[in-house]
């Protein structure tokens, strides 16, 4: 069985975005899988969606690669 794993954190990209993810890889992955979204915020998520809690408290946004324990969030342009 393949795991796909996506990361909701923060307001950026909103459930709809995950569930739209969700249902492309299911539309799309015909090997045996599941769908697992790391989040602080399950509001709004297909029920489907294998949720687990994302337990770092301390990311930050960085435009550097060499900062440790940061998170990078695709699209820098806000």
């Amino acid at each position: 069985m393949k795991n796909v794993l996506c990361i909701k954190w923060g307001s950026k990209y909103s459930a709809d975005y995950v569930n739209r993810l969700y249902s492309m890889v299911e539309r799309h992955l015909s090997l045996s899988h599941r769908f697992v979204c790391l989040t602080e915020d399950t509001i709004g998520l297909n029920s489907e969606i294998e949720t687990r809690p994302l337990l770092r408290t301390d990311l930050k946004h960085s435009y550097t690669k060499f900062e440790l324990f940061v998170c990078w969030y695709k699209g820098l342009e806000d």
